[in-house]
């Protein structure tokens, strides 16, 4: 039982086929639970299984963690002995680092358990968004209240949809809208013969929609906890979703008012050392906390893993900066093994049992610059980004606006973001598909020295639609994912 105090059972839908009673969109499984018969307890279910935090088991954020294995931050151990890529314990991500045709070969459950518990956590916020709009009233004790559970559930299924998008749905692209998005489920109950794919733009059409809808009605005021979806979190993921779709006033809009009532940043320089982390609850940046603590845990396979941190991305936090500066984000970020020195992100991530995801006011500012930096306001940009190099570089120095401009200026941004906001929530795969780059994966094996590219426009950079459900809704249609040359290189 997840409530007490109820008598009524039911069956819950989100447990049950979604796209159809034939076509199944997940497995039959069903679970006795109690109608709610109070807001409270709608806000118990959707903490249940509405969240990312996954406390139901419900949630896909510890599963697609390790997929930042596609970005160009993660590159092979040529000394990865046992843990080697090509052996048993990490198979399963060789079509994931080398961006295979079909990346269900070597393991059909990474990708399966990504959808089925993304889309039940969908139909969860489902439940919440129709029972609280349809509901008299007078059978609840708050308005107010009312509001800001059903405000959470919009917010939540905003971002659900999103994080989908961003892997199976193709990039977005403000001039064409492609008809390869994601299935946008709004109803808790089932669809009966399948439901196919809505289009890029009305997927994120939609996202936006439930974005203004959540923002619209939950409190504005209260910030308690950065365990739950609150307003201020529904800033930062207006302002992401308007940076994808290239909204730079949007952007601008959501960063300027997320800024006025939350400028704070957590300094790297000084007293900021509780319990080592630093995503965390106490990091006044911080406003929304959740997923798994260390989630990147490919990267930690004992002490000679296959795959590690890239080294281009310690040689990033070389540039942009004087000889007399000193980024402290590498020590601030990444603990290294004792014995081999090989680096993992732990220290970015959460201790043991916390959450190791976080929506934070450094994401903002970034955004911010983006997009004064896209609409030619230098100063501005150029400005927010000496704001948050004071908080991460110690003995940091203003960067000159005269300096920075055009695609020098982009550049920086770029290479901020990756320094920054590296292994967390996907973000650098989200950009990846946004600026359409060129990623290189080498790895060697009996001696011979391979290397696979991923190029702009690929098709890899979307994620197939598992084939289970493929099979059972006749309706999805499938991403032609390239069979993907593989180029032997002299050592």
């Amino acid at each position: 039982m997840i409530f007490s105090m109820i008598n009524k059972k039911i069956t819950i839908l989100i447990l049950l086929p979604l796209f159809g009673a034939c076509t199944k969109f997940m497995e039959e499984t069903s679970a006795d639970i109690v109608i709610p018969e109070s807001i409270s307890q709608y806000e118990e279910l959707l903490y249940g299984g509405g969240y990312p935090a996954g406390s139901a088991g419900v949630s896909a954020v510890d599963s697609y963690n390790n997929l930042d294995i596609m970005t160009d931050l993660v590159g092979y151990n040529p000394v990865g002995g046992t843990s080697s890529p090509w052996n048993a314990d990490n198979m399963t991500f060789r079509a994931f680092y080398r961006w295979e045709a079909d990346m269900e070969q070597w393991n059909s459950s990474l990708l399966h358990g990504i959808w089925q518990k993304t889309y039940a956590a969908v139909m969860v916020c489902n439940t919440v968004i129709n029972d609280l709009e349809t509901a008299p009233i007078k059978t609840f004790e708050n308005q107010e209240f009312r509001d800001h559970v059903q405000g959470q559930a919009f917010l939540l299924r905003a971002f659900h949809h999103f994080t989908l998008a961003t892997l199976f749905a193709e990039p977005y692209r403000p001039d064409i809208d492609n008809e390869m998005g994601i299935p946008i489920k709004l109803e808790a109950g089932v669809v009966k013969g399948g439901i196919a794919r809505n289009t890029v733009h009305q997927v994120f059409k939609q996202i936006r929609n439930d974005i203004d809808k959540g923002l619209s009605l939950i409190d504005k005021k209260t910030f308690d906890t950065p365990y739950t979806i609150n307003y201020r979190a529904g800033l930062v993921l207006a302002s992401r979703v308007a940076l994808v779709m290239e909204d730079w006033q949007s952007v601008i809009k959501y960063g300027e008012e997320f800024t006025e009532i939350h400028p704070a940043l957590a300094p790297l320089e000084g007293a900021y050392n509780d319990n080592n982390r630093f995503i965390q609850a106490k990091n006044v940046e911080v406003v929304f906390l959740y997923g798994a603590s260390n989630p990147v845990t490919l990267l930690y396979n004992g002490q000679h893993p296959g795959f590690v941190v890239d080294d281009a991305l310690f040689d990033l936090y070389k540039k942009d900066k004087k000889e007399t500066e000193i980024d402290l984000r590498p020590t601030w970020f990444f603990t290294k093994n004792s014995t081999t020195g090989v680096p993992y992100p732990t220290k970015k991530q959460g201790t043991a049992g916390a959450r190791g995801n976080a929506f934070r006011s450094a994401e903002v500012y970034l955004n911010l610059a983006e997009a004064y930096a896209k609409k030619e306001e230098r100063a501005k940009s150029v400005q927010i980004l000496n704001k948050l190099r004071k908080n991460r570089i110690q003995n940091a120095i203003n960067l000159a606006d005269a300096n920075w401009k055009g695609e020098t200026l982009m550049q920086l941004v770029k290479n901020e973001r990756i320094r920054e906001l590296c292994f967390e929530d996907q973000i650098r795969w989200m950009d990846l598909r946004r600026f359409q780059e060129t990623v290189q994966h080498e790895w060697q094996l009996n001696g011979q020295h391979y290397r696979v590219v991923l190029t702009p426009e690929d098709k890899g950079y979307t994620l197939q639609i598992p084939k289970a459900e493929l099979d059972r809704n006749p309706l999805l249609k499938m991403i032609q994912r390239p069979q993907r040359p593989v180029e032997v290189l002299n050592n």
